[in-house]
């Protein structure tokens, strides 16, 4: 099971956007209120309570984006923006910015590094990207493919 919900952020502080869209889709999902929410000591959230659901959260000044996973899950949400002093070309090789956008590049970036935080892989996986647009931001979902 994956899901993954997006909306905007309106006047509301990231964090508790964040939250509220979470406890949303804990309703929408598993009919769940949203449980306790602790970190990991790298600073991972997740819930004490039902280990056997997996989420991530990210936001920008517009968005906020949850993903909602039976195994571990990143996602990432950027507001598309000019992006200067040649931070993309710092970032990614030329290669990497024919093939596919920053923001895309960046957010999928982001999304993997989330997925990988605390998870211990054994084995063969592959990790896969699904990305959505919107208006005014990228977003990068990031799972494992077993």
């Amino acid at each position: 099971m994956l899901f993954a919900r997006i909306e905007p952020r309106g006047d509301v502080k990231g964090g508790k956007a964040a939250r509220e869209t979470l406890r949303a889709a804990m309703l929408e999902v598993y009919g769940l209120e949203l449980p306790e929410i602790a970190k990991t000591a790298a600073g991972k959230p997740y819930f004490p309570a039902r280990p056997e659901i997996y989420f991530s959260i990210s936001h920008t000044k517009t968005h906020v984006m949850v993903a909602l996973s039976d195994k571990p899950v990143g996602c990432d949400i950027e507001t598309v923006r000019e992006v200067r002093g040649g931070v993309a070309e710092r970032v990614f090789t030329a290669e990497q910015l024919r093939r596919r956008g920053f923001f895309e590049l960046w957010t999928e970036k982001e999304a993997t590094f989330k997925l990988f935080s605390d998870v211990n892989v054994d084995g063969s996986f592959c990790v896969n990207t699904r990305w959505f647009f919107g208006d005014f931001y990228v977003a990068a979902l990031a799972f494992f493919v077993v």
